[in-house]
């Protein structure tokens, strides 16, 4: 769970919105919404803000950011319920003898270096970073592109296999399923050969 599920789970119609020891009310579509919604935003985003230190405790991040931003929306609101046992869940473990009590900030939102970590990415959510080694799972005939793609769909996900392709900054690897390989696979052995052979 990361600050992206938080703050879905914030922002969802609640019955009460708490912002420096008022309480507003929420109503869905109106002005007095629009105000509550931009206030719980600036409380949010100046709780993470607060708080981006990649050294804290994960467990205490937690609790405080319930705590100070969170509490009053989950429990006022019962479509919340299965998040709050969510986050319940896993304040839990992080907590003294849970699984991830040793657990920091900067681990949590992905922020660790050296050789002791995976980072699992999607090829939309890769733009942008650079790994030493990427493994690239699943690349197969009808999975990428899928089947029955369009022109444009397929230009787009040709786009995105070259994105995840150029993440890695010394090796690449390309699994697919034996004599099913993606067309751009095939795509690339042709050029990888042809500019062996010039």
């Amino acid at each position: 769970m990361r600050a992206v599920v938080l703050w879905r789970l914030a922002i969802r119609n609640t019955a009460l919105h708490r912002t420096a020891g008022r309480r507003t009310p929420y109503v869905s579509g109106g002005a007095c919404w629009g105000l509550a919604l931009l206030l719980f935003q600036q409380t949010f985003l100046g709780a993470l803000w607060e708080r981006r230190d990649a050294g804290l405790p994960l467990h205490a991040w937690l609790i405080d950011l319930k705590r100070l931003v969170l509490e009053n929306l989950l429990h006022s609101s019962r479509i919340l319920q299965d998040e709050v046992e969510i986050l319940n869940a896993f304040v839990r473990r992080t907590d003294d003898g849970g699984d991830c009590a040793e657990m920091l900030l900067g681990e949590f939102a992905g922020m660790v270096e050296g050789a002791e970590f995976l980072t699992l990415s999607t090829l939309h959510s890769a733009k942008g970073r650079e790994f030493p080694l990427v493994f690239m799972f699943g690349v197969d005939d009808g999975r990428l592109p899928r089947s029955r793609s369009t022109a444009r769909e397929i230009a787009e996900q040709r786009r995105l296999f070259y994105v995840g392709f150029t993440r890695a900054k010394d090796e690449v690897h390309i699994m697919h399923t034996r004599g099913s390989p993606s067309p751009f696979v095939s795509e690339l052995r042709a050029r990888l050969q042809d500019s062996q052979q010039k």
